[in-house]
């Protein structure tokens, strides 16, 4: 086959861009970022974190390497994913954790959500992450009991092994009372350098903004993009743009193919997003009765099609059959039910104490009402979770409409920018008038800095998005609410 066609034929993952930068530079410019994190958290809690961190990164390097000698695959472990998962997890951590919990949170990192689901790209959420949100639910007090960090204060004391929310979590909610941190004993420089008891790599605010240097590359692009079209050609704009013109903002918002596409993108998120907590919630709720019929084989049969699926022919063959083909169903209906989200809802909900189901029942609540009226409202972490993993997903997905979209008029903005920024079989300067092309050269200049401002215009969304469902990741609502 010609190479020129071969290459075609190349699948990647989203955002498309074609870069002589690989996996492994990208990795190790995070771990750079990540160091200045790393530091204090030595300072602040000792030669532990040392230890605790290197236990996590050798256990993911050692578990990703024998899944890939098992399964007789290329070794993936110099591409520094790996390496970078084990730090991620070490710093989300705190330094008490016993080191066997770390283990078994790396092997959940790895092999369950990342090699089980296809490696790295394929994964349908972060391994590190959800990993956390695993430790987190599985093992609550260690990952909750955050030692004394030194000359500073301690969110929870480890001897009893209280647990609380830390600081940085509180000053992020929306609703904080700072009158109360103070009174505390906190004060706003302790907050800043990282004198507060938390995970390894958030006490500090201060070293976190010093890691925020790794977003130059984002910030190179948005000064491209708004640089006059001359200066964005040479590449040469670093620190500030050069000259000011929106002129390829101003024609990308012409584009009715791309707002099209966009459209599209949100027409899949909304409803996907809702089916997906609504699928979730009514599937693990069940699950969550002791006195359930069959509960174990249920949960024993939803972990076969989780490891284990038909393929691609088969889910092809079902979509034809179903009548979905080159329809926006076929974007929606397969992505809105996913066997590990209800896994982690069941885990969250379970750990809600059933004296308040049971409390709920004396009051006269039915099952409903105690699903709605006790346990949703008590569940906004977990379903903000799986919401953020089901918005980022779809956003990004784009292999599915590839497959199962032939015409653009369904197809999302990811496969729309696939087309602009690795196919250019999109061309985006087509709605220059001719007054706007009066040089081919200016066309050309036009042409490259449209793909940055493409970029920008298609990453804020999902940028913008996260803060809202911040607030409930770091929402520790039951913890301590209940003892027994």
């Amino acid at each position: 086959m010609d190479n020129k066609y071969h290459e075609k034929l190349i699948v990647s993952s989203s955002p498309h861009m074609v870069t002589k930068t690989d996996t492994s530079k990208i990795m190790g410019t995070v771990l750079i970022a990540l160091l200045p994190a790393f530091a204090v958290g030595i300072y602040q809690f000792g030669f532990r974190v040392v230890t605790l961190t290197a236990v996590f990164v050798a256990s993911c390097v050692l578990f990703e390497f024998l899944y890939n000698k098992i399964t007789k695959k290329p070794q993936t472990v110099g591409d520094l994913s790996a390496v970078l998962t084990g730090v991620l997890l070490a710093f989300n951590c705190p330094s008490s954790l016993p080191y066997e919990i770390a283990i078994v949170g790396s092997f959940a990192a790895i092999i369950v959500v990342k090699q089980l689901f296809g490696g790295i790209g394929q994964n349908l959420v972060n391994p590190a992450v959800t990993a956390r949100v695993f430790m987190f639910i599985a093992f609550a007090t260690p990952m909750t009991s955050w030692p004394t960090p030194r000359g500073g204060h301690a969110t929870g004391a480890v001897v009893d092994a209280t647990t609380s929310a830390t600081p940085l979590g509180v000053l992020s909610h929306s609703d904080y009372d700072l009158a109360a941190v103070a009174k505390a004993g906190y004060s706003n420089l302790d907050l800043f350098l990282g004198n507060v008891g938390g995970c390894i790599g958030e006490v500090s605010a201060l070293a976190i903004l010093i890691g925020l240097i790794t977003l130059y590359p984002m910030y190179y692009v948005l000064i491209l993009s708004v640089s006059e079209p001359s200066a964005a050609m040479t590449m040469r704009v670093y620190t500030v743009p050069k000259g000011f013109s929106l002129s390829s903002y101003a024609l990308l918002v012409r584009d009715s193919s791309m707002w099209r596409a966009y459209a599209n993108t949100i027409l899949y998120i909304l409803p996907t997003t809702l089916i997906m907590l609504a699928t979730c919630v009514m599937a693990a709720f069940p699950l969550t009765v002791k006195g359930l019929r069959f509960r174990k084989f249920i949960n024993t049969y939803l972990l076969i099609p989780m490891y284990f699926s038909g393929g691609m022919i088969p889910s092809f063959l079902l979509i034809v059959k179903l009548g979905l083909y080159d329809h926006p169903l076929s974007q929606i209906l397969p992505a809105c039910f996913s066997i590990w989200n209800i896994i982690l809802t069941k885990a969250y909900l379970s750990s809600i104490p059933e004296a308040l189901r049971e409390a709920a029942r004396i009051d006269g609540a039915n099952v409903y009402q105690t699903l709605l009226q006790v346990y949703l409202p008590m569940s906004k972490p977990i379903l903000a979770v799986i919401a953020v993993y089901t918005i980022v997903g779809v956003w990004n997905s784009w292999f599915n409409a590839m497959v199962y979209l032939p015409h653009t008029t369904w197809q999302p903005l990811q496969l729309y920018l696939r087309r602009v920024l690795v196919e250019n079989t999109a061309d985006l300067t087509r709605t220059l008038s001719a007054d706007e092309a009066l040089e081919k050269a200016l066309k050309m200049m036009s042409t490259a800095q449209l793909k940055y401002a493409m970029i920008i215009f298609t990453t804020l969304p999902v940028l913008c998005a996260y803060p809202f469902f911040q607030r409930y990741f770091i929402k520790g609502i039951m913890l301590g609410s209940l003892k027994e």
